[in-house]
Formats: structure tokens, sequence, C-alpha cells
């Protein structure tokens, strides 16, 4: 069988826009070990949520991949001590962490754009705990993850 390809038509792709976002963590993807400049990395995305929707109301959807390491000056690790609000602890370090045990908690992201190649790309610079208010209670709603995303090892049992 052969394998046949064609130019891909424009794609209708919204980037989230810069600035601060409600964000609820929607997926984690295992990509395997890839090839890197500095050699084969065992690689992780996270994806979110944002509170922005595109024009159909489906929530626009931002990601930020990783190594999966949790090394002291690993982004991931430095990522996920701001969001949860505290160090990891030598047990958990020992342990191992669940990365799917933060699947639906809820996240203030920083979004930064980069032009590349006439397209622009909307980066997940930093990932937060949820904003609060001047009471200390959480500034907004906490967010669901929406009907419309189904994960990506769900769509890969499915087919």
């Amino acid at each position: 069988m052969s394998l046949v390809v064609t130019e891909s038509a424009k794609s209708d792709y919204q980037p989230t826009s810069m600035g601060l976002h409600q964000a609820v963590l929607v997926d984690v993807v295992d990509l395997g070990v890839l090839e890197t400049p500095w050699g084969d990395k065992h690689k992780c995305t996270l994806v979110f949520e944002t509170d922005e929707l595109d024009p159909k109301g489906i929530p626009l959807r931002v990601s930020k991949r990783y190594t999966l390491s949790l090394s002291e000056k690993s982004n991931l690790r430095q990522d996920l001590e701001r969001w949860r609000g505290k160090k990891f602890e030598p047990k958990e370090l020992k342990n191992g962490f669940d990365l799917e045990s933060l699947l639906g908690m809820n996240a203030t992201i920083y979004v930064a754009h980069r032009l590349s190649e006439d397209r622009l790309f909307a980066n997940i610079q930093t990932i937060l705990p949820p904003a609060k208010g001047k009471d200390g209670k959480p500034a907004w709603k906490a967010m669901a993850v929406s009907p419309f995303y189904k994960r990506v090892i769900e769509r890969a049992a499915a087919a």
C-alpha cells in the first residue's frame, strides 16, 4: 500500500492570546524517547484547555513539552513546584510522581507568542496555582475539562 501526501489546506488554528489565563489540565501525553541535540530523551506533553473560546465556543488549548525528569534543574520540576505551590519531598522524588494525578487540576498559565515561518504559536511560559483574590479565595470559578477534548491515549485505543 502506498502512502500519498499532498499539501494541507490552510489551517484554522487560533492561538490562545498572550497573557495570563485560567486553565485546566486535560491531558498528559507520553511522547516516548525522542532524539534531541543532547541525546535521546524521554519526553511528555502537558495539554491545557484555557478560559478563551474559539468562535464555535470550544476552549482553546495550549501545551508544553518536557523532558520526563524531576532533576532539580528540569523545567518539568520547576513548573510543577510553582504550580503545586510547594517543593517536592524526598519521598516523592524517590517513589516517582504520577503526572496523571494532575488531570482536571486548575492552574493559571502565562502564554507567550512566537512567530515561526509565517505562523504564530502560543507557548506556555509558566504554570502557576489558580489565582486568588484579596480574600484568599479563588479569583475564578474552577474550570472543568470540556466535553470537546478526548485524551490522546483514548484516541489511540479507539483506532
